[in-house]
């Protein structure tokens, strides 16, 4: 399993479809549960790094808002437009191809950013988090669902996350809070965290 458990935190180009595969069999319980804690608002810009399920979620919320999401595939994000084809023509909804970490947006751009399960992937994570700081407002609010399903012992999965929040926390953001869900034998967890008001 160490070949497997090593593709999961850092996959090879040829083998990251498979692998955001394997990682997408929780998605709509890891998405809703992020957007629930992301408490977008009416009037909110919201960006997803990453599609899943949770952006035409927060979409719901940000009626009068605008909900972005980024992908690097084409073929996601052609699936993406093709089901949200409504909420683009209205102007509600916008996808880019874009990665991590350089993300194509003014500072401040956004009010709220998420990710789904797949921090894990992000190449340089204290880069691609630096980013995130600059695209979002101060006060904006970040939340960064993983599923660490590749680690067998609840304890190493909880030390893994510690050890993000303690980058989340390195890359300017307020200290995070941190929330489980039960979800196998390694429960799910969601970093929650801010840019600091008056930040750059």
């Amino acid at each position: 399993m160490p070949l497997l458990n090593a593709q999961l935190r850092q996959p090879a180009s040829v083998l990251r479809p498979v692998v955001r595969w394997l990682l997408a069999r929780d998605t709509p319980a890891l998405a809703a549960w992020g957007v629930e804690l992301l408490a977008p608002g009416l009037t909110d810009r919201v960006l997803e790094l990453g599609i899943s399920l949770g952006l035409p979620l927060a979409a719901g919320f940000t009626r009068q808002g605008l909900a972005v999401a980024v992908d690097p595939s084409p073929v996601l994000l052609a699936r993406a437009q093709d089901r949200n084809t409504t909420a683009i023509r209205e102007g509600r909804m916008q996808f880019h191809l874009a990665q991590l970490p350089t993300l194509p947006f003014e500072s401040g751009s956004f009010d709220r950013v998420f990710a789904v399960n797949n921090i894990q992937l992000w190449p340089d994570l204290p880069a691609c988090l630096t980013e995130v700081r600059r695209v979002l407002r101060p006060g904006g609010r970040v939340v960064l669902v993983v599923h660490p399903c590749w680690i067998t012992e609840p304890d190493a999965a909880s030390d893994y996350v510690r050890a993000l929040s303690g980058g989340v926390l390195r890359a300017g953001f307020l200290e995070p809070a941190i929330f489980t869900m039960g979800l196998g034998a390694v429960p799910a967890y969601a970093l929650v965290a801010h840019s600091p008001t008056g930040s750059p």
